[in-house]
């Protein structure tokens, strides 16, 4: 029974072990916003040194998952094996290409190199990997990589090395993930990463959180601390008007404006901080790096948004109200910011649509998880849920299909209120605050789409969580 239980194992995990050697603008990429919880999850950053850049992984595992697996495998056989993570290096010119420019696979071996920690604020357990890829300058390119997680018998793993066999290698989990290497001349915000000063890897996120401790490491020049300044801009974006809007609102305008330029946006204050010193940031709002490198003075620019100390989560009522803009009338949302008791306001506006307060507590649940989502998914120059793929994710919920090319994003929902499928298109629009920015393209022809989407909500007809 445990040999039956382990061949299956082994097949079933074999069949997502590799990465595609077709066109990734063919593969639907919907997984990378699922919101169930992966038991195996992989965050990557790049940073570009001189000749090569360094590729950081970040690999989640839940506990409860490890549990799982030596469950499958049986206990003897689960404490005989010895774990390695195998990553598949591919770098292709882009999402509509066949063309390999670079193929590796490293090899990483536990206690060897790596060690697995556990995160003291959610219990998972993390590790942390770093190599190196060459660069192919002057031209973009998409990364991809698989990254699985193998368990070996350590006394054959030299001998099926030699003869590259699989019989004793059982992939227990893996990840594919693919992430734009920008090298075109004028973008310079993948020269520059954030890090905690309690190791040396990024933080794997769009934001700082106000007094987060941080330290920016630029690797082109790693020997020395060098100045930055920093142009402060208090927080004035607005959220996503709707996908039938005919006009984009100013400032948005503003943002993809002269994107080679840091002068085009008035900043509310200017400081000066060093690379590779211990930083933080009191303010919440948007924060932009200028490195002048002498002596011709070549401009390397990046970014990062400073957000309040729960974020992405949404626990205050306060910060609750913001997002109803998108299912609320003008006058709701102006009577919602002009009261005191906001917690109260807030539970009226959702037992007045759920008309019952298990169903109105679920609501909000659900409302409110995709809001936080979006915050994790969508960060740019501003929060996630106020960006356009973050208002639709809020909306409509997860994408059932997702389909990217080198600088557009396809979303497609199918059967769902009463349309037979409904896509949306966002394209990322170049600035110098973020590689993550994509605006939809409107259209009147949403109209009828947005209001009946918006409408089940304020019916409390929506399908949600129970």
């Amino acid at each position: 029974m445990q040999t039956s239980k382990l061949s299956l194992y082994l097949i079933s995990c074999l069949l997502f072990s590799c990465l595609s050697t077709g066109r990734i603008s063919n593969l639907n990429l919907a997984n990378e916003y699922s919101s169930v919880p992966e038991s195996f999850n992989v965050l990557t950053e790049l940073v570009h040194e001189k000749d090569s850049s360094l590729v950081f992984l970040k690999i989640i595992k839940n506990p409860l998952a490890q549990s799982k697996d030596k469950e499958i495998l049986g206990k003897t056989i689960a404490d005989t094996l010895k774990n390695k993570l195998v990553v598949r290096v591919r770098i292709i010119t882009s999402y509509e290409s066949r063309k390999t420019l670079f193929n590796d696979t490293i090899v990483f071996k536990e206690n060897s190199n790596y060690n697995e920690k556990p995160n003291q604020e959610d219990g998972n357990i993390i590790t942390y990997l770093s190599f190196r890829i060459p660069r192919f300058k002057n031209q973009n390119s998409l990364l991809g990589l698989n990254v699985s997680e193998v368990n070996y018998m350590p006394e054959k793993d030299e001998q099926l090395n030699s003869k590259n066999k699989n019989s004793s290698q059982i992939i227990v989990h893996s990840k594919t993930i693919y992430k734009t290497i920008q090298e075109k001349k004028g973008n310079t915000t993948q020269f520059f990463y954030l890090r905690s000063p309690e190791n040396n890897y990024p933080l794997f996120r769009n934001y700082l959180k106000v007094n987060e401790p941080f330290i920016v490491e630029f690797p082109l020049y790693l020997q020395e601390s060098m100045k930055l300044d920093v142009h402060y801009f208090d927080k004035r974006f607005i959220p996503a008007p709707p996908p039938m809007a005919s006009v984009q609102k100013e400032m948005e305008e503003k943002v993809r404006a002269n994107p080679g330029s840091s002068q085009f946006l008035e900043s509310k204050e200017t400081f000066n901080i060093k690379t590779n010193n211990v930083e933080k940031f009191n303010k919440e709002g948007l924060y932009l790096f200028l490195l002048k490198v002498p002596p011709i003075n070549d401009e390397y620019i990046n970014s990062v948004l400073v957000v309040n100390s729960n974020y992405p989560h949404i626990e205050e009522a306060s910060i609750m109200i913001p997002p109803l803009i998108y299912i609320s009338t003008s006058d709701e949302y102006k009577s919602f910011n002009d009261t005191l008791d906001r917690k109260k306001i807030v539970d009226d506006f959702w037992l007045t649509i759920a008309k019952d307060k298990n169903h109105a507590r679920n609501m909000i649940r659900e409302f409110y998880r995709r809001v936080e989502n979006a915050n994790s998914l969508f960060t740019s120059h501003k929060e996630g849920w106020k960006t356009d793929r973050g208002m639709i994710y809020i909306i409509f919920g997860e994408p059932q299909s997702v389909y990217r090319t080198g600088n557009s994003e396809i979303w497609e929902y199918f059967y769902q209120l009463d349309f037979q499928s409904i896509a949306f298109k966002f394209v990322n629009r170049e600035n110098i605050f973020s590689l993550n920015h994509y605006e939809m393209l409107r259209s009147p022809g949403y109209t009828e789409i947005w209001y009946t989407a918006v409408e089940q909500w304020r019916a409390g007809v929506l399908k949600v969580r129970e």
